[in-house]
């Protein structure tokens, strides 16, 4: 005799809900829940993400504003006498900032690496986690980012090439605790097979944390406008006053503080989210979120 229909009261069978131990579910992610999960892990680390990116940015800032005052491009006093090492502090400036910014962005990716199965973010932790990965992270950051401008003097499409396939190298590198070979190589083959996904989430991150950094730097902008449109009119040399260029360091810092938790828990979601998707990651951080 075949099955009768079934009964009112069975309801239909529906998988349940994938778990979400900390600030994403664990699943395949869409690009809404990317933001969400960067914009999250400032809301609930507040201490990790912003106090980290205000500590590096302030160094930054410092160094710069110091630069700035060797080479003499600042009304103050102190800055007579120093124009001769403006050319070779500016140098050595754009190397502490990329220094920087890759510690940064490995203290970060631990960060967010730490938020994604809930557990506590302890600040002592991340630096003596990121320590024994220092040397082999700077390697790795000096790649990445050098790469993709050397493929873009030869042609933009290399340089664009690069700077996605080499989009995971630093969260690579700290999560896997991988050497800088192996973390290039670990990065290309997490990011070509969905280079272009990869490639727009960088882009709207881009713009994101570009016009938030715009809208937070207008303040210092304003000020240095403001330096400028006196110098002009009173027929004097064109230059910013030191407490423009204080201004408009200031609004730099808060805008870097604000914006690299936002780029680097994009760019740290978006790998794990790429070996959800290629390795079950998923499964492996569910299984260690309950354990």
């Amino acid at each position: 005799m075949p099955p009768g229909p079934p009964q009112a009261w069975q309801a239909p069978y529906a998988a349940p809900p994938p778990p979400r131990p900390g600030i994403i579910p664990l699943r395949p992610l869409g690009v809404g829940e990317l933001l969400d999960g960067a914009f999250t892990a400032m809301r609930r680390y507040p201490r990790a993400t912003l106090g980290l990116s205000a500590a590096v940015a302030a160094v930054q800032q410092l160094l710069n504003l110091v630069v700035d005052l060797a080479s003499n491009n600042i009304s103050a006093p102190s800055a007579s006498g120093l124009t001769a090492l403006g050319s070779v502090a500016g140098l050595l400036t754009v190397v502490l900032d990329a220094i920087l910014a890759a510690v940064l962005l490995g203290m970060l990716s631990l960060v967010i690496g730490d938020a994604v199965v809930g557990r506590a973010v302890e600040l002592r932790d991340i630096w003596s986690r990121l320590r024994p990965l220092l040397l082999p992270l700077l390697g790795a950051a000096f790649l990445a980012a050098v790469l993709p401008y050397l493929g873009l003097i030869a042609f933009i499409v290399g340089g664009v090439f690069l700077w996605v396939v080499l989009s995971f190298t630093t969260p690579a590198l700290v999560l896997e605790r991988l050497s800088v070979g192996q973390a290039l190589r670990r990065s290309w083959r997490l990011a070509l097979p969905s280079f272009f996904r990869v490639l727009g989430i960088r882009l709207l991150a881009l713009l994101i944390t570009g016009v938030i950094a715009s809208i937070v730097s207008l303040p210092g902008l304003l000020v240095a406008l403001s330096s400028f449109t006196n110098d002009f009119a009173s027929g004097s040399d064109i230059h910013l006053s030191f407490g423009a260029e204080v201004a408009v360091r200031l609004s730099s810092l808060v805008a870097t503080t604000i914006t690299a938790p936002i780029t680097a828990g994009v760019l740290a979601l978006l790998y794990i989210d790429r070996r959800m998707r290629a390795e079950a990651l998923d499964v492996t951080l569910a299984r260690a979120a309950s354990s």
